[in-house]
């Protein structure tokens, strides 16, 4: 090669991630499955096509950035197991295959290919002997690959709020890498590509000293200084970070929707698997499959694909129904199409190099220490992000060299000794060094090449190559292989470098010789590890770049949109919470890393940062797996805020919270090593500067734009009462449906009342809760007053919401109290309503409407249903009632029972609450309630005399609070500790009161429905109750319960005595009562019905809007 020819540098930069998918349970679910579905088709495909090249010595080497979240799960005894056996079984779906297929030549040989190939991944698993981190390790001893790492778990760093929350996602990320590999890295893969200024000063602490970076600034422009995109000058920011800039034009070759690669007719089309298409309309088929499914019947790729894309790009969009004419897929014509690709993708960094070469209109200026003629001084122009004056004074200070270190070649660059990029302790890698590269101005490390040089930086993820593109491994070996041809004459073993087949007959997978050698171009391309050019070059000086990435438009918006804005409030207010709980635990006398306070921390780090993860925003912005991705988001913080709660409350070591922990840990086995203390520490930054907020997105927010995914909706809820602030059964209702409608995904805010209990704005099992402070008292004669306050508090809370970007695609009423609050924000935002009625005044008072404060609460119930797109109650008796008071279209009245979460049982052993020690005994009859006259609570105590005498021991029990208490109590003078008060019971105090009940008692004159029956049936309790309103649908006498009048004591006494004396007709109640609890009050099925009325309501709202 001639002196005077200068290689095109390129360095290809493949990026590896998987969200953390491990999943305890044997059952194989979807979400694992992709990690299977990658180790088959790209993670070992890629280690046996570097394996060839090593064995051949072919070194063209690559840069790899690899995910801790990816590296837990590659280092995962299970998950190495299950790889095993999810290769054996597409092996065997292989071998099936070929003989269903025997009629068709080409679908069976097809078939066989795949079964081959996947015998060959599971040699490579055995032969590595399932450690894929131990062969990168020795790729990279071997300088195939250089690692680096990337944030903990993948989080979009630029919206981080304080840093020391990006401090534990990079110091993580650091020490993974360094447990994993055994050396520091020298650089990083910030996620996404994700950059703000101030993540320099913690990049710099560990020594991370250079990443890749977009060239496009945010809104879309490009950065100054810069060309067309392409090769760019790596430069160096004021901070000292050393910036290569991701050459968006060679990107777009691969990536692009509409030109590129992965979308040619001949390759194989993604979509059309066998595991989706087998068995839709025949049993047989359907048999044949299901084992290869899973083990639900959820249908998945199995790998085995049959056809192949066929139609271009402005051909598939005019074949929008042309599924079913897709050509069959040929692997051989295939092979040969990513070979030309390759080669092309070479030819088309030669050709970018030249028109940098020669650029029209740029003003070359020769670098201060270039000598001799040469390329040297039209292929460094200034840089793409750099200031010139500030590139040039860079350049100037460079040491000369015997020889111009342009004119240089590959050879000779190949050939020099390269520092290791696997730093020592307090080598470059360390952070002690990176100050020493701050000052642009300061000497280049010995034998460093200067000056500067443009590099093509191709970044792609490497999933990309197996899985959404099945022939990117082979596109992948044909380009490290041409491009060793190119740089050196021959191969290193002295013979032309091989390529893939034309004949048909051959093993697609395998490389074949070619009939001659190829002459090296004119232009070399010459790859390079980001490493090596920090080595060898030394870097421009640019400006610090703005919030940027590789998302759409440069900035944000993929992640911070009106579809996730809820999302950083959360995250925002999770990172205060953990630094504080750091802080307040570090201070204790005792927080030893073996102790509980360290060990719940280290968990509530975990879930705390698996909540970061960007993958959950990626998946709700492109409207992908966005419920799944919902539920992940906000059970990670659920669980991070009950583990906070272990340190507020200082029960760390209590039996049911160890067991809690025991359960996590197993959930989430990554990070062994992770560093809770760090968020507690100092640093002058108070805050890192993000791009966007929830009130700043540059897109237009919209109530259906703002939909978490296709199909979710971001709701506002109204309530007078919500969890823990319960009075009755509505805030018991509201807390378990919203937080079910969480859990599937909806964006769920509730504006209520505080009572002093919770925080103004927070999240309740996922729920945005947003509590307003009411001045007086709610008490009579004051209590119309407080509504109105109350409402006046909600409407502005509301008003702040939407000042600050939020939008909701509906609003659901609770009861009339919140009535003034629904008519302001549906007439001022044109909000569908949707209104749940959970009881009437009319029905309250027993018909008697004798008091104005009773009149005026039914003329607000009587507003609220005729301004409600849709009503909702709880059960017939109340459609009846509603019906018969109202009169509204039955068409926009629906029943719809109140129900119970399946996990509320859990839940109450964790926040159990003491109660007194008297009440206890085998003989307790329970009442849960308020103490209002339609509770008819003086029933009870007046058949309390029938009941003793049968069963002496026996004991009443009356939990709840309300103006009937002092009456109460007098009633029950007589009969001493026969009869205990309790007060009011929260969730942890019902489930011990219900834990020592015998009988519960529900002598109700009015019950709309009565929620305290279905946690009777859920605690296992017989129960007692009035044959009356929903009570009177929820139990069939003598068959799982009784139900009789609520007005004959001695009669109740006798259904009573009957349960506590019989404890065989009281199992056969329970069991009953079980049955119908899990198969109509499911909390599922409830929010399902709920969502089919809000989008009825939504479009009622619409239609009525266009006449």
């Amino acid at each position: 090669m001639s002196p005077h020819i200068q290689p095109v540098y390129t360095a290809l930069v493949l990026h590896a991630h998987l969200p953390f998918v491990y999943n305890p349970e044997e059952a194989l679910t979807l979400e694992e499955n992709w990690f299977y579905e990658a180790m088959a088709d790209v993670y070992l495909p890629f280690l046996d096509l570097m394996e060839r090249l090593d064995k051949e010595h072919i070194r063209t080497p690559l840069t790899l950035s690899v995910s801790p979240t990816l590296l837990a799960m590659w280092e995962n005894p299970r998950m190495q197991r299950r790889t095993r056996e999810q290769l054996v079984k597409k092996i065997e779906l292989g071998r099936q295959e070929v003989r269903r297929l025997a009629d068709d030549h080409v679908l069976a040989e097809a078939a066989g290919g795949y079964a081959a190939q996947y015998e060959r991944m599971l040699g490579v698993f055995k032969r590595i002997k399932g450690s894929v981190i131990a062969r990168l390790k020795y790729f990279a001893s071997k300088g195939l690959i250089e690692l680096i790492p990337s944030a903990a778990t993948h989080c979009f760093l630029p919206l981080i709020r304080n840093p020391e929350a990006a401090r534990v996602q990079l110091h993580t990320a650091a020490a993974e890498f360094r447990r994993h590999f055994g050396f520091a890295p020298a650089g990083i893969w910030l996620p996404e590509c994700g950059y703000s200024p101030g993540l320099e000063p913690l990049l710099h602490e560990l020594g991370l000293r250079f990443t890749v970076l977009d060239a496009r600034q945010p809104g879309g422009g490009q950065p100054s200084g810069s060309e067309s995109p392409g090769p760019a000058v790596p430069y160096i920011s004021p901070g000292g970070l050393r910036v290569f800039t991701r050459d968006a034009a060679a990107s777009a070759q691969v990536w692009s929707r509409e030109s590129g690669y992965p979308g040619h007719p001949d390759y194989r089309e993604y979509y059309r698997d066998i595991g989706y298409e087998l068995g839709r309309d025949d049993p047989a088929e359907a048999a044949y499959i299901r084992p290869y499914l899973l083990p639900d019947g959820t249908r998945i790729a199995t790998g085995y694909k049959y056809c192949r894309i066929t139609f271009s790009a402005a051909q598939r969009g005019e074949k929008l129904d042309g599924a079913g004419e897709k050509a069959p897929y040929e692997p051989a014509r295939a092979a040969e199409r990513a070979a030309q690709h390759a080669r092309e993708f070479l030819a088309s960094r030669r050709r970018a190099a030249q028109r940098r070469a020669h650029p029209a209109g740029v003003h070359g200026s020769r670098s201060a220490d270039a000598s001799g003629p040469g390329l040297s001084d039209a292929l460094s122009p200034c840089p793409r992000s750099a200031d010139i004056s500030e590139w040039h004074a860079a350049d100037a200070s460079a040491p000369h060299t015997t020889e111009a270190p342009g004119l240089q070649s590959a050879v000779a660059l190949r050939s020099r000794p390269v520092e290791s990029s696997r730093p020592s302790e307090g080598s470059p890698g360390d952070a002690g060094h990176s100050a020493a590269f701050r000052s642009v101005g300061a000497a280049a490390p010995a034998g460093r090449i200067t000056p500067p040089r443009p590099v093509s930086v191709c970044a792609f993820d490497l999933e990309l190559f197996g899985h959404w593109w099945h022939e990117g491994p082979l596109w992948l070996e044909t380009l490290l292989r041409e491009a060793a041809r190119e740089q050196e004459p021959q191969s290193a073993m002295g013979q032309p470098l091989p390529v893939f087949p034309r004949n048909p007959s051959a093993n697609w997978r395998e490389p074949v010789e070619p009939d001659t050698a190829v002459r090296p171009p004119s232009f070399p391309v010459l790859f390079i590890t980001l490493s090596e050019y920090e080595q060898r070059h030394r870097f421009a000086a640019g400006r610090a770049p703005a919030l940027t990435s590789w998302g759409r438009g440069g900035g944000a918006q993929v992640w911070l949109n009106p579809a996730t804005a809820w999302m950083y409030p959360l995250l925002h207010a999770a990172e205060d919470k953990m630094i504080h709980a750091a802080a307040r635990v570090n201070a204790r006398p005792t927080s030893a890393p073996d102790s509980s306070p360290a060990r719940v921390l280290r968990q509530a780090s975990r879930e705390f940062m698996l909540a970061q993860s960007s993958d959950w925003a990626f998946m709700i912005d492109s409207g992908e797996m966005s419920g799944y991705a919902a539920r992940r988001f906000r059970t990670h913080l659920n669980n991070f805020y009950q583990l906070l709660a272990m340190i507020d409350n200082r029960n760390e070591d209590s039996p049911a919270n160890q067991l809690h922990l025991d359960r996590l840990e197993k959930e989430s086995p990554l990070f062994p090593d992770i560093d809770w203390k760090l968020y507690g520490a100092a640093h002058p930054n108070p805050r890192l500067p993000y791009f966007l907020t929830a009130s700043g997105s540059s897109e237009k927010m919209t109530p259906a734009a703002f939909t978490a995914s296709p199909g979710s909706l971001s709701i506002l809820v109204l309530a007078w009462e919500y969890p823990p602030d319960i009075i009755g059964g509505l805030g018991k209702a509201v807390g378990d449906l919203t937080a079910q409608l969480a859990k599937e995904g909806h964006d769920v805010h509730v504006v209520t009342c505080s009572r002093g209990r919770g925080t103004a704005c927070a999240s309740v099992n996922g729920v945005h809760v947003h509590r307003v402070q009411i001045p007086g008292s709610p008490e009579p004669p004051f209590f119309l007053d407080w509504v109105l306050a109350m409402n006046t508090a909600m409407i502005m809370r509301f008003q702040q919401l939407c000042e600050q970007g939020q939008q909701f695609d509906l609003m659901h009423a609770h009861d009339w109290l919140v009535y003034y609050a629904a008519a302001d924000c549906r007439q001022t935002f044109d909000l569908p309503l949707v209104t749940t009625l959970h009881a009437t005044e009319y029905g309250r008072k027993l018909g008697k409407l004798d008091e104005e404060v009773s009149r005026r609460i039914d003329a607000a119930e009587r507003k609220l249903a005729r301004l409600s797109d849709r009503i909702l109650v709880c059960s017939e008796a109340m459609r009846s009632e509603v019906g018969s008071l109202f009169g509204p279209d039955p068409a926009r009245l629906s029943v719809i029972p109140n129900g119970l979460p399946q996990e509320n049982s859990r839940q109450r052993e964790i926040q159990e609450l003491p109660l007194p020690e008297s009440v206890s005994g085998s003989n307790q009859i329970l009442f849960i309630g308020r103490l209002v006259p339609e509770k008819n609570v003086q029933l009870l105590i007046r058949a309390l005399p029938w009941v003793l005498q049968r069963v002496p021991e026996a004991r009443l029990v009356i939990a709840g609070t309300g103006p009937m208490l002092q009456e109460l109590r007098r009633l029950a003078l007589p009969y001493g500790d026969r009869v205990l008060f309790t007060g009011f019971a929260d969730e942890g105090a019902k489930a011990r009161l219900f834990a020592g009940t015998r009988v519960c008692v529900i002598p109700s004159l009015y019950e709309p429905f009565g929620i305290v029956a279905l946690e009777a049936m859920q605690a296992g309790i017989p129960i007692v109750a009035s044959d009356t309103g929903g009570l009177a649908d929820l139990i069939e006498d003598g068959k799982d319960g009784f139900k009789l009048p609520p007005d004959h004591p001695e009669a109740w006494s006798e259904r009573i005595c009957r349960l506590l004396e019989d404890a065989k007709l009281a199992a056969s109640f329970i069991k009953k009562a079980s049955r119908k609890l899990h198969t109509r009050f499911f909390m599922g099925k409830i929010a399902e019905d709920t969502v089919q009325i809000y989008q009825d309501a939504i479009n009622w709202h619409e239609s009525t809007k266009k006449h």
